[in-house]
């Protein structure tokens, strides 16, 4: 995660799950989080759409739903640099209690 030092990271907003996610990678790799710029996007789409165009430089999304970042993942413009599952492995999404 060291390759997002210095770079704009989107998000959908301040607070929301895929900043916390960032945050939490990043720190998990001993990246302080505030050597990133975190830019409240939008949508998965919008930060794609971002993401493709070089306005950002990072974001957190499912890249399974999102042909286009598919396709630029294909091409090598775009790196998956990793998954929240692998990153944050201890991370509860749900609960039955």
């Amino acid at each position: 995660m060291e390759q997002a030092v210095g770079k704009k990271w989107a998000t959908s907003g301040a607070g929301s799950q895929g900043e916390v996610f960032a945050q939490a990678i990043l720190k998990n790799h001993n990246v302080n989080p505030a050597q990133v710029t975190f830019v409240p996007v939008g949508s998965p789409a919008d930060r794609a759409r971002a993401l493709i165009a070089g306005q950002v430089d990072v974001t957190t999304m499912t890249i399974a739903t999102t042909p286009s970042v598919l396709d630029e993942v294909a091409k090598g413009t775009i790196i998956v640099l990793g998954t929240i599952a692998k990153e944050l492995p201890n991370y509860v999404t749900s609960s039955t209690q």
